[in-house]
């Protein structure tokens, strides 16, 4: 069996290693080997290479907890920080049992929240953390939402996509509204009591689509949900609110 010598990178005689090998007729034979010093690749040592450095950190790491079927933020959400300097985005699904958009359906995933919060690491990373669902985040409610999510999350700032639908509003003035939605009309009639409750605004208007899976939400073309919007305008609304984040 071959052996091939080799000096250490100060010239000192190298400390053997034992190694058992094989002869070609299969009996065992001891063999020695040298001690390598630390090789990257040929030629190349540790001692050779500049230090390893570390980029800036982000100066807000946004984590949006999302329901399994929700594909539109998956594309659009990367697409809008990018704009934002500085700003990170990390997108974590959340298990469900069932894809009705329903609010059993959100209550028996309630708990899930933090579990998904959780793989968000290290938690001290992000920023903000919050629910990207709307008809999740007002069938659950504020409160709720921000426990479970600061079980995980402790430090992080809490929010959700109905607390977004009321700032949105109360920054814009806004006063009388009116409401397009994906959801069936249980749902759809709690989205504008919660508009009506949290943001102070008059429902003048409102019309929904009756979808039951957040698969076909998800997969209604931008100018179908424009043609929605445009119809369901009336004269005396300051705002047409679309509802649901995967619209």
């Amino acid at each position: 069996m071959s052996r091939e010598t080799k000096s250490s990178s100060d010239g000192s005689p190298p400390e053997p290693k034992s190694l058992l090998g094989l002869e070609s007729e299969g009996r065992p034979e001891l063999i020695t080997v040298e001690a390598e010093p630390e090789i990257v690749s040929p030629r190349v040592t540790r001692a050779s290479l500049p230090p390893v450095a570390f980029g800036a950190p982000p100066r807000a790491v946004l984590g949006c907890i999302q329901i399994p079927t929700d594909f539109v933020l998956d594309r659009e959400g990367p697409k809008l920080i990018e704009g934002v300097p500085g700003v990170e985005l990390r997108l974590q699904k959340l298990s469900m049992d069932s894809d009705a958009i329903a609010a059993d359906t959100f209550e028996r995933a309630a708990g899930s929240l933090g579990a998904a919060a959780a793989v968000l690491r290290p938690p001290e990373r992000c920023t903000a953390v919050g629910l990207a669902c709307t008809s999740m985040a007002f069938t659950l409610g504020g409160a709720r939402v921000d426990a479970e999510l600061r079980r995980a999350c402790p430090a992080a700032a809490t929010t959700d996509m109905a607390r977004a639908q009321v700032a949105a509003l109360r920054a814009l003035g806004a006063r009388r509204v009116a409401l397009l939605t994906p959801y069936v009309e249980a749902l759809a009639a709690a989205n504008a009591r919660t508009l009506e409750a949290e943001a102070g605004v008059a429902v003048r208007a409102r019309a929904t689509m009756g979808l039951e899976v957040d698969a076909q939400t998800t997969a209604v073309p931008p100018a179908c949900i424009a043609a929605w919007a445009r119809a369901v305008d009336v004269c005396d609304a300051d705002v047409v609110v679309v509802g649901c984040s995967a619209l």
